[in-house]
């Protein structure tokens, strides 16, 4: 053996502890700088989806009062001298209905329109799929409560979002 061998002594594998210190500084940056970064892309996701089931509400509500003599689900039998309800809104929009908006399970010749809808779905901020129903006579809320999944007005056929807060560019979730 040389005096070189004895000065250079054969490296074990292994981490040193600088090794270690580094990774964990890495690690520690990475918790930091990501969580927020996922956190404004579910965000986004969900303002986009309440967005996108928003707008296919109008448009279902909109298909079932053309065919319904720009009368609105909601109405029991299609009886507009009388309060909308939810539970004739959900049975109109994923039943099947006849020219009058009465409901029925299933498909003939009479239960020709619809559905609509599968389910109506939940608001994707509160998650809440109930509708609170808005008297006819009475004006749309300016603001939304947070109990509801959506607001909606048969006589108007407006739907709004019940949903509190604003998005990342403060706009209301009520007002989309």
């Amino acid at each position: 053996m040389s005096a070189f061998d004895h000065a250079h002594p054969t490296r074990r594998p292994g981490l040193t502890i600088v090794d270690v210190i580094f990774t964990i500084a890495i690690l520690a940056v990475l918790v930091v700088l990501i969580p927020p970064q996922l956190s404004s892309a579910s965000s986004a996701a969900l303002n986009n989806t309440l967005r996108e089931d928003l707008k296919n509400l109008r448009r279902q509500i909109e298909l079932y009062a053309a065919q319904h003599h720009n009368v609105g689900p909601g109405f029991r039998d299609g009886n507009t001298l009388s309060q909308p309800t939810e539970s004739a809104f959900i049975e109109q929009m994923i039943g099947w209905t006849d020219g009058s908006g009465r409901a029925s399970a299933s498909n003939s010749s009479v239960f020709r329109y619809g559905p609509y809808l599968r389910a109506v779905p939940a608001d994707a901020v509160n998650g809440r799929a109930s509708i609170r129903m808005i008297n006819l006579g009475a004006p749309l809320p300016d603001k939304a409560r947070g109990e509801a999944g959506w607001i909606y007005h048969a006589g108007t056929l407006d739907i709004r979002p019940d949903a509190l807060g604003a998005d990342e560019q403060g706009v209301r979730y009520f007002d989309y």
